[in-house]
């Protein structure tokens, strides 16, 4: 009779296959992360950053869709699903004038970068990713990004700049360590504690967010409708979160 392995024998084998398993839905969420933001970018070359704007916050459309696959307990019911729209229509509205001049090349890749967002969000919903510190979570992705970068700037033609501006290097800093890292490891943290479609529709605040900076920073006009826009996200988000009854 062969010898049977000691229970710590198995168990660090099994956490090794856990680690491998991480590892390689890492890649991939690090792979999807990268995608998302090449199409958005590239789409910013066809069509407006409103129209980009708009598009890409249908992210939540494509989460709630995949979570009836893949999220079975966290899938949204009728009422949610009527919330998801309500608060798109009033990210619409509140885009509405603001997108003239947009061609579909630049929309279709906007709508692929948000196809990608809610894909890397089920990948790490769904997987191993869940149970793992946010702090990791992000790492693959700037990780994988780091390598994937340079070679998709090359491929459509991006230079090195030749000079770059203090101003610019405060950016890039800004980018980097407030919004790529303090805010994205916060989203993986919520991530794992909340259902992922019910999270992801707050992010429709995002874009009304952005039209009031762009009110106080620059003077952009504020629309009538744009009162109209908040009130639609705002009662969208309460049906998207609204309790089960019993």
């Amino acid at each position: 009779m062969g010898l049977q392995p000691g229970r710590g024998e198995a168990s660090a084998r099994r956490h090794r296959a856990c680690r491998a398993d991480g590892d390689t839905v890492g890649v991939l969420a690090g792979l999807l992360f990268s995608a998302e933001f090449i199409a958005l970018y590239e789409s910013l070359r066809w069509t407006t950053a409103s129209r980009a704007t708009l598009f890409i916050y249908a992210a939540p459309f494509f989460v709630a869709l995949g979570a009836v696959f893949l999220l079975r307990e966290e899938r949204l019911r009728p009422v949610q699903w009527a919330g998801l729209a309500l608060a798109f229509a009033g990210v619409a509205l509140a885009m509405l004038g603001r997108t003239p001049g947009g061609g579909l090349v630049g929309d279709l890749l906007a709508l692929l970068a948000a196809a990608l967002w809610g894909a890397t969000t089920l990948v790490i919903k769904a997987t191993p990713l869940r149970r793992a510190d946010p702090v990791k979570v992000l790492l693959y992705q700037i990780g994988v990004a780091a390598l994937v970068a340079p070679f998709a700037a090359w491929a459509v033609g991006e230079t090195a700049p030749k000079h770059v501006s203090y101003a610019t290097l405060a950016l890039l800093a800004w980018q980097g360590i407030v919004v790529a890292g303090v805010s994205y490891a916060l989203w993986f943290w919520v991530l794992k504690r909340y259902s992922a479609p019910q999270l992801s529709a707050f992010t429709f605040v995002t874009p009304l967010v952005g039209v009031l900076a762009g009110w106080l920073a620059f003077g952009d006009e504020i629309t009538p409708g744009f009162a109209a826009a908040i009130a639609l996200v705002l009662a969208g988000l309460a049906l998207v979160n609204w309790p089960r009854r019993g």
